[in-house]
């Protein structure tokens, strides 16, 4: 049918799979939601040529595994819900082909470290959630050509060292919120060129003073 744009099967336990050949029948579809289910993987067929589609939400399953190549049709994607699953590691090339992308959610899963270039094409990025999962560092080339990035989760994980450089290129970064984690000292140079800054959260962590030089990049 393709007068179909928005398909939802949210609150259906026993949905372990998510469909193959969703392209056939809703050929124009921008919205898909298959929350609080059961689907225990994504796979290559399964979001295959849907090139409308701009919003995929599967928060609240099973999923553990997610096929490399399963989102490269989706080329005007623009939000993708994965958190509440039980995901412990992305292919590195796994969201290389959604150029439109904005908002990406992947926090409360089982995530430990993350692939250095993950969003090297996601250059559209402007919110990224990665809170509640084990993760222990970020690698320093992570936010390249995230020029766009407003909004940055990284709290409740395992990371007690942040890389100087590391928020280098996030010159329009509003947001950020590294609490509960594991810092003892940040560099007093990791903000310098996030001049936008509105709210910055490092409650709950090990901190063993503050620097007032963290600040000076600000106005």
């Amino acid at each position: 049918d393709e007068s179909v744009e928005k398909f939802f099967a949210n609150w259906n336990r026993e949905i372990k799979f998510l469909p193959i050949g969703v392209d056939e029948k809703f050929p124009n579809l921008k919205e898909f939601r298959v929350s609080r289910c059961s689907v225990q993987k994504i796979s290559s067929a399964n979001f295959k040529n849907l090139k409308k589609l701009e919003k995929i939400e599967l928060t609240h399953n099973e999923i553990s595994s997610i096929e490399a190549g399963s989102f490269d049709d989706l080329t005007s994607l623009k939000e993708l819900h994965l958190a509440y699953n039980q995901i412990s590691s992305l292919p590195e090339n796994v969201f290389e082909h959604l150029n439109e992308l904005k908002e990406i959610y992947l926090d409360e899963n089982q995530l430990k470290s993350l692939p250095a270039q993950l969003f090297k094409n996601n250059r559209k990025l402007v919110e990224i959630s990665l809170s509640w999962n084990q993760i222990e560092e970020i690698p320093s080339n992570f936010f390249a050509g995230l020029t766009e990035l407003e909004v940055f989760w990284l709290d409740n994980n395992q990371i007690s060292f942040v890389p100087t450089n590391l928020f280098k290129n996030l010159t329009k970064l509003r947001l950020i919120y590294l609490f509960s984690d594991k810092f003892r000292v940040l560099s007093k140079e990791i903000f310098q060129f996030n001049k936008k800054l509105e709210e910055i959260d490092l409650s709950k962590n090990q901190l063993e003073k503050i620097d007032t030089e963290l600040f000076n990049g600000m106005t």
